[in-house]
């Protein structure tokens, strides 16, 4: 039995399996690395997402910073995930939902240059993002609650959330000025001089030169997709996605809910099935 939780462990990436036990050792570069992973899985997510995939019904008063989706606020980023009302009760449909009652507001919502389905695209990428993660977190939850604890106590402290947040305010800057407008080909090019757009995509891509800028926004600030409207510029965008995709963010994401539960006494049951058995989820 313990042979199985060691190998479980190493299924994680080198965060967990090289636990960061002492404060100091917790503010290296692997606690920044984690927060980017963090912060782009949680970035667009509501507390019905929380529950959905990782079983906790704890409403607005969730533990989970994002991404302010309405880009004309000024606070870019919120304490906690918001409740989205919907009708539909799946996630794909739900993100559906937010996706097109907003799709008269343009740049106002989510993404400055993106077209609403790009905007879902994005939406969806996140859901199998939590997905993936949500698995993860399913096994790590039938284990012992002491198997991750010194992975837990690495990113117990204060200093974890306030990297969150840092990632989540690059991010909302960048996501500002993140594509120019595609053309009436669908091909996007760096805007000009006397384009009106010219300074916010400057002032985006002097962001995505900073040093040390996580992964993450990396791969945002390198993207120039054509506009997403067929079966050609999908395959692009298609592609993009997957090289995109990263074992280690899932990892470290399940591992993000599965300490927060775990330190709130609120982790909840799974069955055979995979399927949480410990709460009333409430999706409506």
């Amino acid at each position: 039995m313990i042979l199985f939780f060691i190998q479980f462990s190493l299924l994680f990436n080198p965060f967990l399996t090289n636990a960061l036990e002492s404060s100091e050792e917790c503010k290296n570069k692997d606690l920044k690395d984690f927060a980017g992973d963090v912060g782009y899985g949680v970035h667009a997510m509501t507390s019905q997402d929380i529950s959905f995939f990782f079983g906790y019904d704890l409403g607005e008063e969730n533990f989970a910073p994002t991404m302010n989706l309405n880009l004309t606020q000024e606070n870019k980023v919120l304490d906690h995930a918001p409740s989205f009302q919907s009708s539909f009760r799946f996630p794909t449909a739900r993100k559906l939902d937010l996706v097109m009652l907003h799709s008269d507001e343009g740049d106002k919502f989510y993404q400055v240059g993106a077209t609403y389905k790009e905007k879902l695209n994005a939406m969806y990428y996140s859901l199998e993002r939590l997905h993936k993660a949500s698995k993860i977190y399913k096994e790590m939850i039938k284990l012992p609650t002491e198997t991750f604890e010194n992975e837990c106590a690495c990113i117990r402290g204060e200093q974890t959330n306030l990297e969150i947040k840092a990632f989540l305010l690059e991010l909302s800057e960048i996501m500002r000025g993140l594509y120019p407008k595609p053309k009436s080909d669908g091909t996007r090019e760096p805007p000009k001089v006397d384009d009106p757009f010219f300074s916010i995509f400057k002032a985006k891509e002097e962001r995505c030169q900073k040093p040390g800028l996580q992964t993450q926004l990396k791969q945002l600030c390198s993207e120039m997709p054509p506009e997403l409207k067929d079966s050609k510029s999908w395959a692009i965008w298609k592609a993009m996605k997957r090289n995109g995709y990263n074992d280690n963010a899932q990892q470290r994401l399940a591992l993000y809910f599965y300490c927060k539960g775990k330190d709130k006494n609120i982790l909840p049951q799974v069955n055979d099935k995979g399927d949480f058995i410990s709460i009333d989820q409430k999706f409506m």
